[in-house]
């Protein structure tokens, strides 16, 4: 039997009529609302599945935490009995320390242990519980895709406004405000003013990251270059000692 092939939408037509109500007034290019559409719901979906994952790193990390200890805790006890079984006093009564139910256990343990052992550190249980909201990792790619569907409106991109009235209330920061409310709850900034301040770190963020990418870029198109040029040095020698 064939399976079946979900596909989620996170955003319906009428939500992303709604964005473009919000900023209509500032558009410069008319915009096909399937399109405009499909391209919020890849960017939503994305945050939407970051956070479900964050959600469920921080809940696994919260019981591998609470577990590690106890588990511990049984295993030095159980060695405990093991050793014991050996003792002088314990010759006669060899099935007090039911090694036959302990042993397995201890096995058990050790099996547990190994296994927590190749937890990733983002639900280890080891790192320091995490206060607060989780940090918006995901928001300087979630900036740089509306963006690009910004560009693609004809509305500019910046985070400066009108100082005299609302220095925030501007096409941009509306586009990302209004798009923030598709958002799982909690993700959504509280007002334009932190909105804009977010997408300020963001694009400096972003510039951070974009910059780093190019100098590693740059950096493996140097070594990609070096090599060529040593396979040609070591081909023209292959190819004298072949003459010679």
């Amino acid at each position: 039997m064939a399976k079946q092939i979900i596909v989620a939408h996170f955003v319906s037509e009428a939500q992303a009529e709604a964005v473009l109500t919000e900023i209509r007034p500032w558009l410069r290019h008319r915009h096909r609302i399937a399109q405009f559409r499909e391209d919020l719901d890849a960017t939503v979906g994305t945050v939407w599945a970051i956070d479900r994952a964050v959600k469920n790193y921080r809940a696994a990390d919260e019981a591998l935490r609470q577990l590690r200890q106890p588990a511990k805790q049984a295993k030095t006890a159980l060695q405990a009995m093991d050793e014991s079984a050996a003792s002088p006093e314990m010759v006669d009564y060899t099935d007090l320390p039911k090694l036959d139910v302990v042993r397995p256990i201890l096995v058990a343990l050790n099996k547990l242990e190994r296994a927590l052992a190749l937890a990733p550190a983002t639900f280890s249980g080891q790192q320091k519980p995490a206060k607060g909201p989780a940090p918006r990792y995901w928001y300087s790619r979630f900036v740089r895709d509306l963006a690009k569907t910004a560009n693609e409106l004809g509305i500019e991109v910046t985070t400066q406004g009108d100082r005299e009235r609302d220095p925030y209330a501007i096409p941009f920061t509306r586009f990302v405000f209004a798009v923030e409310r598709l958002l799982p709850s909690g993700a959504e900034s509280k007002s334009l003013a932190a909105c804009a301040k977010q997408i300020e770190r963001a694009i400096k963020a972003s510039a951070h990251e974009i910059d780093v990418e190019r100098a590693f870029i740059a950096h493996a198109r140097k070594g990609e270059r070096a090599f060529k040029a040593y396979a040609r040095e070591i081909g023209r020698k292959i190819q004298r000692n072949g003459t010679s």
